[in-house]
């Protein structure tokens, strides 16, 4: 063999060693060639157009990883080159918007016909398909489109359930869309409407105020005033309703109280006294008639005779207190007249 073949043929045996070690890569413009580990890379701007003419690498704008993805997943994972040529792996996420996005045009026909649980169970399969990207870096744009669609789904699984009167999932599946999207004027109306269903006036109309601060989401501004209004009133109305029964409640403790004290001086624990002062309060219809029993037969103030009573009536006005059967006064009882 002549020396000049012996060097190209040599040359060719290195090439070709190099080549097997993975240190040169070619392939053919717009497609994928396998990396070193087996993952696929997307072409990048700097790969050989047509007419032998080359792009300059592009800046990546690359969305960090929540996590390490897994071997499986890897197969779905590409590669961009950064502004200085360096590799780096991201998830392809377009299938999985492709797939999810499907499955939601799916679920918005059953909704169409009122098939709600239906559209609820694609709406959560869409989700779940999004969740395969969750632990990977993403293309920004890429990341936005997933993130995106996310809030579009739990948005819809609101509606349906109100429609389907499952007013605290409809909360739960609106406040999801809001950690994603804080200004989705859907999500706010239709997390408002649930809390209202439950008269949750407080937070209904913090929602409502909210959406009216982003413009009421196409509402018609003179329906939503007033429905704000509505919700204010209501509001304050329960407010005052609790404020009372707080009032009321303390006052039972104070009688309560005064109550006691009166069946500890007197010795009225014999379980022969209530029933009596029961019968009086019955048979007399008139409490102050009664209290003026009550101080005659234990030989109380009336002040004291009215504690008691007063507790007593209260307890049978609130059917806490049984009404007596009638029969003989109770042993050791007597009946004065008044």
């Amino acid at each position: 063999m002549a020396p000049a073949e012996e060097l190209a043929e040599a040359l060719s045996k290195a090439k070709a060693a190099v080549e097997a070690a993975g240190e040169s890569w070619e392939s053919a413009p717009g497609t994928t060639s396998a990396d070193a580990s087996g993952s696929h890379r997307r072409p990048s701007a700097s790969d050989e157009v047509p007419g032998g003419a080359t792009n300059p690498p592009p800046q990546t704008d690359v969305a960090p990883a929540a996590g390490r993805q897994d071997d499986a997943e890897a197969q779905q994972a590409s590669a961009v080159e950064g502004s200085e040529g360096d590799t780096q792996q991201v998830y392809d996420g377009v299938p999985l918007v492709k797939e999810a996005t499907e499955l939601k045009e799916r679920a918005n026909a059953f909704v169409k016909r009122e098939k709600h649980q239906e559209a609820v169970k694609l709406y959560e399969k869409g989700l779940e398909v999004l969740k395969r990207s969750e632990g990977h870096p993403m293309l920004r744009e890429e990341f936005e489109q997933v993130k995106a669609l996310r809030a579009v789904l739990h948005c819809n699984i609101a509606q349906c359930m109100l429609s389907l009167e499952l007013y605290r999932r409809a909360i739960d599946a609106a406040t999801s869309c809001l950690e994603l999207d804080k200004e989705n004027t859907k999500a706010l109306h239709r997390r408002s409407r649930a809390y209202e269903s439950l008269r949750e006036w407080e937070d209904a109309l913090r929602d409502l105020l909210a959406l009216k601060k982003l413009g009421g989401g196409g509402i018609d501004p003179k329906k939503l005033e007033k429905r704000c209004e509505e919700l204010y009133e209501k509001q304050i109305a329960e407010n005052k309703a609790v404020n009372e029964m707080a009032k009321n409640n303390e006052d039972l403790f104070v009688m309560k109280e005064r109550f006691e004290e009166v069946l500890e001086k007197y010795d009225l624990g014999d379980g022969h006294a209530a029933p009596l002062v029961t019968r009086w309060l019955l048979e007399d219809d008139d409490i102050e008639q009664t209290i003026d029993k009550v101080a005659k037969q234990w030989e109380m103030s009336r002040e004291e005779a009215g504690h008691f009573a007063k507790w007593i009536k209260k307890g049978l006005d609130m059917g806490v207190i049984p009404k007596p059967a009638q029969g003989p006064l109770p042993p050791g009882a007597v009946s004065r007249p008044s």
